[in-house]
């Protein structure tokens, strides 16, 4: 205990996590440090080097889009009007795009039709049981197939 109080206490710690969460860097943290209380001991036990291991989680925080802490700290803007896709198409063209979906395979049509209908990558995975990026890579070719 007396160690993780010390990495608490870092410096080092509190520079690295200025750095990659600007304000949000004292949020983070305390968010990082719960993680570590609510560890079983046995877990706890287990972690040889514990500045790894919150070095790691801080990581996961920044880089993971799945992670649930992630969401609450990554900054995202809404889509200005020139940011806005002015791609629009026909009605021919539709019903074109539309029949290309209709023709792919029967597992791609499938996951191509969830995740229109449900949004998120993440949420077909949760739905299939289909891991994650087996999704997103499918959804890569569903789009591929259909240029």
């Amino acid at each position: 205990m007396h160690d993780v109080m010390q990495l608490y206490q870092s410096p080092e710690l509190d520079q690295c996590l200025k750095a990659n969460f600007g304000d949000d860097w004292q949020d983070v943290k305390q968010d990082v440090f719960e993680r570590m209380l609510r560890l079983p001991p046995e877990q706890a036990a287990e972690i040889k080097n514990m500045r790894h291991y919150i070095i790691r989680v801080i990581l996961n925080i920044k880089r993971q889009p799945y992670d649930p802490s992630a969401k609450l700290y990554r900054k995202t803007e809404p889509y200005t009007e020139s940011q806005q896709p002015d791609e629009q198409y026909t009605e021919d063209e539709f019903h074109e795009q539309l029949a290309k979906v209709k023709s792919l395979p029967w597992y791609h049509h499938g996951i191509i039709t969830l995740y229109t209908e449900l949004g998120t990558v993440r949420a077909v995975a949760e739905q299939t049981g289909i891991p994650f990026y087996s999704i997103k890579h499918t959804i890569k070719e569903c789009r591929k197939m259909c240029k």
